[in-house]
């Protein structure tokens, strides 16, 4: 179980970092994975999507560049992150914990989160709360775990 507040101060304290240092230490691997992402949410053709833990934006902006069409909410716990993302231009993001979010129920039609799940408190209950998001039938892309 992770603690919240370290994890929110952690992250608060390599926000200016961050985009660079998650390419670094993935050696890429995360500009694939992205891609990969965008790809299946192409496919699911969502018109309002939710992407959780969001940080600094980086799968929130590679979605909107393949759907520009498309309705997205960022939000993310660690606002310095979060005014980072806006710094690169996404303008919908809320301030949020994954594990209780103030969105009503079934308000997407997908939600996504990058690498955002490892630092949740409790994987089952941020899944949970991902389930509550999604309007019925809706699909939700996390940790590589995909719809069948």
């Amino acid at each position: 179980m992770r603690n919240p507040e370290f994890v929110k101060a952690a992250f608060s304290a390599i926000a200016p970092r961050y985009v660079a240092t998650n390419h670094v230490l993935s050696m890429g691997v995360d500009l694939l994975w992205r891609q990969r992402v965008v790809q299946l949410v192409s496919e699911w053709k969502p018109e309002n999507l939710l992407d959780l833990a969001t940080g600094t934006g980086d799968l929130a902006l590679a979605i909107l560049n393949a759907m520009p069409e498309i309705r997205l909410t960022g939000s993310d716990f660690c606002q310095p992150m979060l005014d980072i993302a806006a710094r690169r231009g996404l303008d919908h993001l809320v301030c949020a914990d994954a594990m209780n979010l103030p969105f009503p129920s079934a308000s997407y039609d997908a939600v996504t989160v990058a690498f955002g799940l490892r630092n949740m408190a409790s994987y089952p209950d941020a899944l949970r709360e991902m389930g509550r998001m999604l309007r019925p039938g809706g699909p939700s892309a996390h940790s590589g775990f995909f719809p069948a």
